[in-house]
């Protein structure tokens, strides 16, 4: 199945409609474990179609702990080094995974490290222009293949993200 029909089933199957890139002026967004009417920024919208496809490669649900999984990978894969708009959303929606399932979102974070995301302008050009068919290639170009961003700026995430789990 190509993975334009497999995006549709998915929004489908969780409720987000046949319609993409629906424009609220807010989305309920869970901030630890209170859901929060946040402003549905230009950024969300941008940066929405390409999360959603990465939790079709990755297997992240779209529940409390799988956006907080979501949100971790996507700050390992190096979304705060993208767009610190992006890194600031994901770090909202990581919130409630740190609350429930930390060690869940250590696991989602390290393996975010090693692989790339589709957030950066070229991913996105290429997805659009359709350079992959099916999940299963996007998947191949995603998982565990790590983006080059500054390991410094990794390093002090990581830590980060340890000390607060212990």
């Amino acid at each position: 199945m190509a993975f334009r029909d497999e995006l549709a089933t998915f929004y489908r199957r969780n409720g987000f409609g046949e319609v993409i890139g629906s424009r609220p002026l807010t989305v309920p967004v869970y901030t630890g474990c209170i859901l929060v009417p946040l402003p549905n920024i230009e950024a969300r919208r941008r940066y929405l179609e390409y999360h959603d496809l990465h939790h079709l490669v990755t297997g992240y649900s779209v529940g409390r702990i799988g956006e907080g999984e979501i949100s971790a990978w996507e700050l390992g894969s190096g979304s705060m080094f993208i767009s610190p708009a992006l890194g600031l959303m994901n770090l909202i929606a990581l919130s409630t995974g740190l609350l429930l399932e930390p060690r869940r979102m250590w696991c989602a974070f390290r393996r975010g490290c090693s692989s790339r995301n589709l957030s950066t302008a070229r991913a996105r050009a290429e997805v659009d222009a359709g350079r992959w068919v099916t999940i299963d290639d996007l998947r191949r170009y995603v998982i565990e293949r790590p983006m080059h961003f500054a390991q410094p700026s990794s390093a002090v995430i990581r830590l980060s993200l340890w000390l607060f789990i212990r």
